[in-house]
């Protein structure tokens, strides 16, 4: 057997091409015990449903009885019953094929499709089915994934697209199940590691940007990590892949300790079931500060620690911990916890030779040096492995950019009215030269760069970031007046920064004395404008060897001095107090814009349920009104055909009764019934049918488009227009029915006993003769308009007996706009409840932020104490 040829139902062609009804004679012939009778009638039946006659193909088809033909037989039996509309006979057929066998896709399909209307639940059982078989169409997988989602089966859409990237990984598809669970999904244990693993396969750049999204669908942010210690448990593999994002983790457990949403024992299970992981080490370390808290909000002495043990466990296993820095905020936590550490801000004048100064220093280029104004940013600078290069932007992430990225954003263009960059940039070089690794070198731009304007210099908005400022002097023409300017508003800025002095370029003066006169010279103006401990070191970058143990002296007495680490958080709470302030500002806005969103969305969706609740009042209203007008209009129509059926079998009666002897009376008044028929009474049924059809028409859209625009808010014009198009069709049908009523002959009742007593009586015929025909016109006149009447509304009746029908057509119409009116109340239901939690998100957010003002502010006043 041939399965495509049986699917397209074309099996006969392994005998002839033939599909015609001429050539069912062929079929016809053949001999049944050379071919089979089973595959005769099976062919015949393949011949029938192509030419159309569905009945005589099923009648052929239910007389298979043997395997394999069988089960083919049943099935297309199905298809018949389809074409020919009768819906629950083609599911009842598909049902009973116990075994499936090679049909079984074919038959689950077609049952998932005329399921979707009816039965969307079921039909979602049976495209589920689909997926388990091994023959899969592109095409009707498509379509089930159509159908899920619009349904909104979003779980087995989001299985169904894992289940895929098992047998082959796709881009595409990933993202597809990561904006289910961003906008429709509620994100619970087993969808979040079956994404996970997923996610593992991701091979992007940006990889952790997805986890961290689908991370925040879940509340609180820290389940994430228990669901996946529990998962990982038992691989190794997978505990090694999630250490690979190790920090990201632990800054996870970090902000559940702050705002106390961890428990003890959640830590200790995530150190027990991460063994060997940096997050176990981490949230080991943790325990020991929840302990005896039950749930530790911790005190600010502890968490100030937290992001240095972070960076110090990640440390002990690898050296580009800081790389893992993704934020401003971040980077500034880092930078000011680290107490070891020394930042030395440079700044003077442009041409003084600061920036040359810096790369004598490092031994490496790492900004671009002229003889115009060239830095436009601050930058960090600090020595270290691997290299980097960042762009750390205000209240944003930070950027990784190359060393040509870096030298232009960090250097004013002579091609542009370039102005400063807000930015900070960050850079980590290997500085072959420097020898002090705990001090970072800060760069400025320089002070006397009228084209940008000195107001708007950013080494003024980044002197917090100094713990000294070593100030560069040119020995060519130290200590100018702008230069004196410029180190008086430091002052005024920040009274308690140390400033020291460099006098750059020494070698300009060619005699030892009158270098010891400048020398002398430069430190009683900084006495006198500075402090009287703050120290002149000369310099040359040209004679390096000569001068640089000026310097290393330097360097080695602030590394001995260390620094105060209760100054470097008097600048940097201050700091992070106005990032809060600003992050809050923005946390207020945005959650102003979503509650008044919420509640439009509440109001609509309010409006849209209202609509719902009532639609069952509108098909009860749209029943009754088609009932009772039909009944009312029925009632004047019989009134008047009765009314007109009297006068015409009257005057019919005044016409021939007395004219004529009984049989040719009945003869003619059968012949002008007939012409009476379609010149009276037939126009007048016909055009009042017409009319009260047009007003029974007018009535139901007025009270629809009344009650509907009344009541929903829905425009119903297009439902009115498809109800004219069903009552028009539907006169048509009456309009027919009318014309093809046909009327038996009037007799006279042979139970009428009158006939016998007036024989018996009279004994007369042609008095007898003269009896009957006056009975026969009593009859006409008494009975007969009665009988006509009823004749004439039985078959009347047998149109308007439609109606039934018809107010179930109109039902199913207004059916189809009301699906749409509730798939737009799920849609807003969706898009109100998305609303509700990000706008509960947004308060949690803010309140967890005002609790960490709170935190800095107590701090703030215990260190000024």
């Amino acid at each position: 057997m041939d399965r495509q040829l049986l699917t397209r139902k074309r099996d006969f062609e392994q005998v002839t091409t033939v599909d015609t009804l001429e050539d069912l004679a062929f079929f016809n012939q053949l001999n049944p015990e050379e071919y089979g009778e089973d595959s005769v009638s099976f062919w015949l039946g393949e011949i029938y449903y192509h030419i159309g006659d569905y009945d005589a193909a099923i009648h052929k088809w239910e007389s298979v009885t043997t395997f394999p033909y069988k089960q083919w037989a049943l099935m297309n039996q199905g298809d018949c019953y389809e074409n020919l509309g009768y819906i629950s006979k083609a599911l009842t057929t598909y049902e009973s094929i116990d075994d499936n066998g090679d049909i079984g896709y074919d038959v689950t399909l077609r049952m998932a499709r005329l399921l979707r209307d009816q039965n969307p639940e079921q039909a979602r059982h049976k495209y589920l089915i689909l997926f388990q078989f091994d023959e899969q169409s592109t095409d009707v997988m498509n379509e089930a994934f159509t159908f899920l989602h619009q349904q909104g089966y979003y779980r087995d859409v989001f299985f169904l697209y894992a289940n895929q990237l098992e047998t082959a990984w796709s881009e595409s598809i990933f993202i597809k199940m990561h904006e289910l669970c961003l906008q429709y999904l509620d994100v619970d244990r087993e969808i979040f590691v079956t994404y996970f693993d997923c996610w593992l396969q991701l091979k992007q750049e940006n990889a952790l940007t997805f986890m961290k999204n689908v991370v925040d669908c879940v509340s609180p942010n820290e389940q994430c990590i228990i669901w996946l210690a529990e998962y990982v448990e038992d691989s190794s593999e997978k505990r090694d892949q999630l250490d690979n994002h190790s920090i990201f983790w632990i800054r996870t457990i970090q902000n559940a300790l702050l705002y106390g949403r961890i428990d003890t024992k959640s830590l200790s299970e995530i150190a027990e079931k991460l063994t060997g992981t940096k997050i176990s080490d981490y949230a080991s370390v943790m325990v020991g500060y929840t302990e005896g808290q039950g749930n530790g909000i911790l005190s600010y002495n502890e968490s100030c620690y937290l992001v240095e043990d972070i960076f110090a466990i990640e440390s002990e296993r690898d050296e580009t911990a800081y790389h893992n820095v993704i934020t401003e905020a971040h980077f500034m936590a880092h930078y000011f916890s680290q107490s070891h550490k020394l930042n030395v801000m440079l700044a003077g004048t442009f041409n003084n030779g600061k920036t040359s100064f810096i790369q004598s220093q490092l031994g490496t280029s790492a900004l671009k040096t002229d003889l115009v104004p060239t830095t436009s940013a601050v930058a960090i600078l600090e020595k270290g492995e691997p290299h980097v290069n960042w762009q750390i932007r205000k209240n944003d992430q930070i950027i990784d950019l190359n060393e040509q990225d870096t030298w232009d954003s960090t250097t004013i263009s002579e091609n542009s009215e370039s102005t400063y960059q807000d930015d900070l940039f960050y850079v980590r070089v290997e500085a072959p030269d420097w020898s002090y690794s705990d001090i970072r070198l800060v760069d400025t731009p320089g002070t006397n760069d009228h084209q940008n304007g000195e107001s708007q210099n950013p080494l003024f908005d980044h002197l917090f970031l100094a713990d000294r400022l070593l100030f560069i002097f040119s020995a060519e023409q130290a200590f100018r007046k702008d230069e004196k300017k410029v180190l008086e508003q430091i002052r005024e800025e920040n009274p308690q920064l140390p400033i020291d002095i460099v006098v750059n370029k020494i070698d300009f003066i060619d005699e030892e004395e009158e270098i010891e006169e400048v020398l002398e010279e430069v430190e009683a103006k900084v006495v006198r404008t500075i402090s009287n401990q703050s120290r002149v070191i000369p310099y040359s970058v040209i004679e390096k060897s000569e001068w640089q143990p000026h310097l290393d002296r330097y360097f080695q007495s602030i590394i001995e001095s260390g620094t105060d680490t209760v100054e470097k958080y008097k600048r940097w709470l201050p700091y992070q107090m106005t990032k809060y302030d600003q992050l809050m500002d923005v946390y207020e806005e945005n959650i102003t814009s979503v509650t008044l969103q919420c509640k439009k969305n509440q109001k609509e969706l309010q409006g849209l349920k209202g609509d719902l609740e009532i639609r069952q009042v509108v098909f009860d209203e749209i029943a009754k009104l088609i009932r009772n007008e039909m009944h009312k209009q029925n009632d004047n129509l019989f009134n008047q055909v009765r009314t007109l059926v009297s006068k015409v079998l009257n005057d019919l009666l005044e016409e021939y009764g007395y004219k004529y002897p009984l049989d040719s009376l009945e003869k003619k008044m059968e012949s002008q019934w007939f012409n009476k028929w379609y010149k009276d009474v037939h126009p007048l049924i016909l055009n009042h049918f017409l009319k009260n059809l047009n007003i029974v028409t007018n009535n139901i859209k007025q009270h629809l488009s009344e009650y509907m625009n009344r009541h929903l808010s829905i425009n119903v014009d297009s439902f009115i227009g498809d109800v004219e198009k069903e009552l028009s069709h539907w006169s048509v049908n009456m309009q027919e029915k009318i014309e093809s009523i046909e009327f038996e002959r009037i007799d006279l009742p042979e139970h009428d006993n009158w006939q016998r007593k007036t024989r018996k009586i009279l004994g007369n015929p042609a008095i007898m003769s003269q009896m009957e025909t006056e009975a026969y016109q009593r009859f006409l006149l008494n009975d007969g308009a009665g009988i006509v009447t009823h004749n004439i509304f039985s078959y009347i009746g047998q149109v308007w007996g439609d109606s039934p029908e018809l107010i179930q057509q109109l039902v199913e119409l207004a059916e189809v706009l009301f699906d749409s009116l509730n798939n737009d109340v799920i849609e807003k239901e969706a898009d109100f409840n998305q609303d509700l939690k990000h706008l509960k998100r947004l308060k949690q957010e803010s309140e967890q932020i005002e609790s960490m003002k709170e935190v800095i502010h107590k701090t703030e006043q215990f260190i000024l104490m």
